[in-house]
């Protein structure tokens, strides 16, 4: 199965998801994407046979703007940018949590390492089927993906800690059982992140 193709058809059979990456790409931002859940969240839906979208928290619009790196140590340097951007994609689809952020200078908010760009970035986000994005190239009708550990850990249901975040056992559990992902997706095969003696 080619799991980029299958989640491209359900992303495309979704209007609201491509009206959703049709106001991102009108941004004309540098290296975007549209991560974490709302791919993730759509895949689980689908294996899990629903006809109605699963809310999302929010819609994360992520991107790479290299002219925002910061050698100082202020991080609130930049965020009034990521909420203009927020702004405009209010104007034309209201009512959506947006949230955008530079991926550029995220290191500074959460004392991380400086990223090389979208995908390094997201590769390190928590767990393993959130490591996702897409986005709607230039023509308007591509969609390109990034999915630095592999787009079938969604298909897989399995749900595993990204062991390049260091987070404790204890930390990612807690994580885990705040989401309560298993009480919407019930087929989901969740790892505790901790290692069996």
């Amino acid at each position: 199965m080619n799991y980029q193709d299958k989640t491209r058809e359900m992303i495309q059979s979704d209007q609201w998801m491509m009206d959703c990456l049709n106001a991102a790409a009108d941004l004309q931002l540098e290296d975007w994407y549209i991560g974490a859940g709302f791919v993730r969240n759509k895949i689980w839906d689908v294996m899990h046979g629903y006809d109605t979208r699963t809310p999302l928290n929010d819609v994360d619009v992520v991107y790479f703007d290299k002219s925002h790196y910061r050698k100082s140590s202020d991080k609130d340097s930049d965020k009034a940018t990521d909420l203009a951007l927020e702004q405009k994609l209010l104007a034309v689809m209201p009512g959506i949590n947006w949230s955008v952020i530079n991926l550029a200078y995220i290191h500074l908010r959460y004392d991380q390492q400086q990223f090389e760009d979208s995908t390094h970035a997201i590769s390190y986000w928590p767990e393993l089927p959130t490591c996702i994005g897409v986005r709607l190239e230039d023509d308007g009708q591509t969609l390109s993906f990034t999915e630095p550990w592999g787009i079938e850990n969604n298909f897989s249901l399995e749900v595993k800690p990204n062991l390049n975040v260091g987070l404790s056992p204890e930390v990612y559990a807690k994580r885990i059982a705040d989401k309560q992902w298993d009480q919407v997706w019930p087929q989901l095969q969740i790892s505790t992140g901790v290692k069996s003696k």
